[in-house]
């Protein structure tokens, strides 16, 4: 799941322009809130430079 979630934001939301709700990360993944923020985490934690 990491792995896709990470792969989709690479592709389709760089940059401020280009940036996604968790709310629609909610709807296109089929997780809740708290599973957007968690993966989020884990991203981070891993060196992933996600922004919020």
């Amino acid at each position: 799941m990491e792995y896709d979630f990470l792969t989709y934001i690479k592709e389709y939301h760089q940059g401020k322009e280009m940036a996604v709700s968790s709310g629609y990360l909610q709807n296109k993944f089929s997780i809740s809130s708290r599973t957007v923020r968690k993966i989020v985490n884990q991203l981070r934690n891993d060196g992933n430079p996600i922004c919020c």
